[in-house]
């Protein structure tokens, strides 16, 4: 029996053999766990039927709804420990326990169902009902001991069979164990050492050494093809030399790595080129492995040819080296040595370097690739036809369109390709693309059941020398491209219309500010026709004042932001408040592309509004400032002489006793009365003083510059002179008074509501004082202090 099949059959028992032993271990493990576990179910059930047992009792005896809800429980606590038990039902015990459990329910129901009467017959009922119901309570009991009874022998016999077990698993190992140890010494070591022995004798040149070795095994062939060799060594020593000097002188000259290599994987023969390409010594590498010589990774790439070559097979693969710095390509070849008898002996292995044939075919192939896949890219049908109008190349997009493989495009010509109808169109233009001119054509093919449009590009195609050797087809398909044109064209028609008669001048400036777009009505508003405007820019077109109002929002505009501002527009005589709006075309990569424009006429709307704030801000029967234009102009006031660090005056005045004219000449009089007393103030002060009408007959004066308080005291007397010049009014002459309080602040620390508050509540003590003084006078506080004044 060979040696490596009976270690592999003491291996293979030895394993089989402990896994055996492992599982029976474990499952003898296992059965006392499970007898353990079935021990103390049993233990805890026997209990639970004990308590069972105690309770059909106490029931028999009271029939009380407490016991029977806690039977009920008890019961059901054990018909569940019972359900989830889901050992085999090879116990008797268990099985019986079983039974009973289920059948007691229904003899407790029965026994809870029967009336309360005190009859005989109830009561014979009753107690055979309860005879019955504490029999089988007693049979629980019972089969649950037995049940526990039977658990502990089982479990005590599991404990007795895994002691058993664990003692006779190790002896059994170590018995094989034995026996392999002496099959080993016997068939492998003892071999061994009589090889050591013929090696150590060949190693001291004593070539008479023999084995004799007759056993059928390994050792024995190896015995064998040790003393044939060791016999065929001494003649075949000089053959050999004289041999590989001439295969050394002939391979060291080729321009290739040239080895040999045995079946063991070492090389036993490698030639000069070894030493030029790769820094290896050709006679350092005889009798090494290839790991050894060229690296565990470059094994491990040439392995598996390796290996088809030694098994007979000859091998041609390519492989990628590092050398000098440069990746170098070589290609190497593997022919099997083989013996006479059909043996392999070793290979012979032949590396040429093919790195400029690589990179030459690797280019081409990139070449033809990028082609292929360029041709496949574009969105049209490419083909290829030589002078006799034959196709020789055809994109896929081609083949589809055409619905032809790939296989029938050689020598198809291009009338059969095409059809006779599109080839008409096309002959025109492949004459002139035989002629060598680029030709550009577009027509209509019925394609799919509609009309389709396409454009076809002929270029020809010119050798080296310039001899025409055919040329190509591409052909789009601009049918979308039509259709979207027709509808552009018919979108923009529609928005010209809109737009034209917009009352909106709409613009569109490109990035260089140049017109692109403008409607009629901003062609209008221009004076120009479209053909002087269309293509201009914006600053060649208006006025440079105009222009340069505009530039900052123009040029804001087209970084992307929108931009709104009033701008005034002067086209001849005609004068234009316009609202203009910059809104930014921004394209998909966030380039602003121009600038739309939209500017509105709000002429109208602003002369409005200047006539609302004119009302708003002045006393309608007056003509003076009203209350809202007083407030506005206060704190103003108050800004101005902090900043000019000066003072400033309040004066609060009415008319003395204007309710008695209200009250006899009536209100038409009293704002006849009102208006020219408004007219008197405002020629008694500065135009750039603030007269105001609070409301009633009262007004106040802002007096602006005040140094001191001597000043608005000037302007006090004289509104009080101007005041009492004589009035007619409807016919009767009025003699008009005036009270007057003046309030004075030197100098100005905040221009804020309450410095305006205090002002105004200082002048109003002041014109009290003035009314208690006589009327017809003025007070001054100035700086929170009431002075004394001369009379008027």
């Amino acid at each position: 029996m060979r040696i490596r099949n009976q270690l592999l059959a003491f291996v293979t028992a030895s394993v089989c053999s402990g896994i055996l032993a492992a599982a029976i271990v474990f499952a003898a493990g296992r059965r006392e766990e499970a007898a353990g576990d079935a021990q103390a179910h049993a233990q805890v059930t026997e209990h639970e039927v004990a308590g069972l047992l105690a309770l059909t009792q106490e029931y028999a005896r009271y029939a009380e709804p407490r016991a029977a809800e806690q039977w009920r429980l008890r019961h059901a606590a054990i018909a569940t420990a019972l359900a989830d038990d889901h050992r085999a039902d090879s116990n008797q015990a268990l099985v019986e326990l079983r039974d009973v459990t289920q059948a007691l329910p229904g003899l407790f129901s029965r026994l809870e169902e029967l009336p309360a009467g005190d009859d005989s017959f109830t009561a014979r009922r009753k107690e055979a009902l309860l005879d019955q119901l504490l029999t089988n309570t007693q049979a629980m009991s019972d089969y649950a001991y037995q049940w526990f009874q039977d658990s502990v022998a089982q479990r005590r016999a599991a404990e007795n069979e895994f002691k058993w077990i664990a003692f006779s698993v190790p002896c059994v190992m170590l018995l094989m164990l034995l026996a392999s140890g002496a099959v080993v010494l016997r068939r492998v070591l003892l071999p061994m050492h009589r090889l050591d022995q013929a090696a150590a004798a060949i190693r001291r040149g004593d070539m008479t050494f023999r084995l004799n070795n007759t056993t059928q095994d390994e050792f024995g062939d190896l015995s064998r093809e040790f003393d044939a060799m060791t016999a065929a060594l001494i003649d075949s020593d000089q053959q050999r030399d004289r041999s590989e000097q001439q295969l050394r002188d002939i391979t060291d000259n080729l321009p290739a790595l040239v080895g040999y290599i045995d079946p063991d994987h070492q090389y036993r023969f490698a030639n000069e080129k070894y030493r030029e390409w790769l820094g290896h010594d050709p006679l350092s590498m005889v009798g090494r492995h290839v790991a050894e010589v060229l690296g565990e990774s470059a094994y491990v790439a040439m392995r598996g040819n390796l290996d088809k070559a030694l098994a007979g097979e000859r091998v041609q693969w390519g492989r990628s080296v590092r050398r000098d710095g440069v990746e170098r390509h070589l290609l190497s070849e593997y022919i099997p040595d083989v013996a006479p008898d059909g043996r392999v002996r070793g290979c012979y292995t032949l590396t040429v370097d093919i790195t400029e044939r690589r990179a030459a075919e690797m280019e081409m192939q990139r070449s033809e690739q990028r082609m292929a896949d360029l041709t496949n890219a574009i969105p049209a049908m490419v083909g290829y036809f030589d002078m006799s109008e034959r196709c020789l190349f055809a994109n896929d997009a081609g083949l589809r369109s055409l619905g032809l493989d790939r296989a029938e495009i050689p020598g198809l010509s291009m009338r059969a390709a095409l059809g006779d109808t599109v080839y008409a169109q096309h002959d025109p233009y492949v004459r002139e693309a035989l002629q060598g001119r680029r030709a550009r054509l577009e027509g209509k093919v019925a394609f799919a059941g509609r009309e389709a449009h396409f454009q076809a590009h002929l270029i020809p195609d010119r050798g080296d020398g310039g001899a025409q050797r055919g040329y190509y087809l591409m052909t789009f398909d601009i049918t979308a491209l039509k259709e979207a044109e027709a509808r552009r064209a018919k979108v923009e028609g529609q928005l010209r219309a809109i737009t034209d008669n917009l009352p909106v001048a709409i613009t569109y400036l490109d990035a260089q500010q140049r017109y692109r777009f403008v409607n009629r009505t901003g062609l209008e508003w221009l004076c120009r026709p479209a053909d002087e405007v269309i293509g201009q820019r914006i600053g060649d077109i208006l006025r440079p004042v105009a222009y340069e109002r505009r530039r900052e929002a123009i040029e804001r505009g087209l970084t992307g932001k929108r931009v709104t501002f009033e701008a005034e527009s002067i086209t001849g005589d005609v004068t234009r408040i316009l609202h203009y709006a910059y809104i930014p075309d921004i394209e998909s990569d966030g380039q602003v592309a121009g600038l739309y424009g939209l500017a509105t006429d709000v002429s109208a709307l602003k002369n409005v509004e200047r006539q609302l704030s004119l009302l708003v801000r002045s006393d309608v029967l007056t003509g003076v400032a009203n209350r809202y234009y007083f407030n506005e102009a206060m704190p103003l006031a108050l800004s101005r002489a902090r900043r000019a660090m000066r003072g400033l005056a309040l004066m609060y005045l009415d008319i003395d006793h204007f309710k008695g004219i209200n009250d006899s000449l009536g209100h038409a009089a009293g704002d006849e009365v009102l208006k020219a007393f408004a007219q008197r103030l405002q020629q008694s002060v500065r135009t750039t003083d603030t007269v105001a009408r609070l409301g009633g007959d009262e007004f106040v004066i802002i007096l602006e510059g005040v140094g001191n308080a001597e000043e608005p005291q000037v302007v006090a007397r004289k509104i009080v002179a101007n005041v009492t010049r004589p009035l007619t009014v409807e016919g009767r002459t009025l003699t008009l008074t005036t009270s007057i309080g003046i309030a004075v602040r030197s100098e100005i620390h905040a221009a804020d509501a309450a410095t305006a508050e205090a002002l105004i509540g200082r002048a109003d003590a002041a014109l009290y004082a003035a009314k208690k003084a006589g009327r017809n006078t003025w007070r001054v506080v100035a700086d929170d202090v009431l002075i004394d004044v001369e009379a008027a």
